[in-house]
């Protein structure tokens, strides 16, 4: 139990760092795409938002299923990964402002 605990907690939390690592890109980086419609950030940006939608209805949906399985320790791993994520992504928006 304590094995498939550990590796269904790396899987997701792996995966979930794709968006964080997208958007990181974009905000730290100095340089600005302007009016370049398909330029690197708004490529990043795209990629960003749609592994991170993707990433949280995968979540979600997953940890309904796992409490209607009675899998209560899997479901708060993924309550707890989404928590994490969500401080992760207000700390970058936040360092942005400073």
């Amino acid at each position: 139990m304590e094995n498939n605990l550990y590796n269904h907690t790396v899987v997701r939390a792996l995966l979930g760092l794709i968006p964080i690592v997208l958007f990181a890109l974009i905000i730290f980086n100095n340089k600005q795409s302007g009016n370049d419609f398909l330029g690197p950030n708004f490529v990043k940006m795209i990629l960003g938002f749609g592994s991170l939608f993707l990433w949280s209805a995968w979540i979600i949906i997953e940890t309904i299923v796992l409490f209607f399985k009675k899998q209560t320790h899997f479901a708060y791993i993924n309550i707890a990964l989404m928590i994490i994520i969500g401080l992760i992504y207000t700390l970058e928006l936040y360092l942005n402002h400073i």
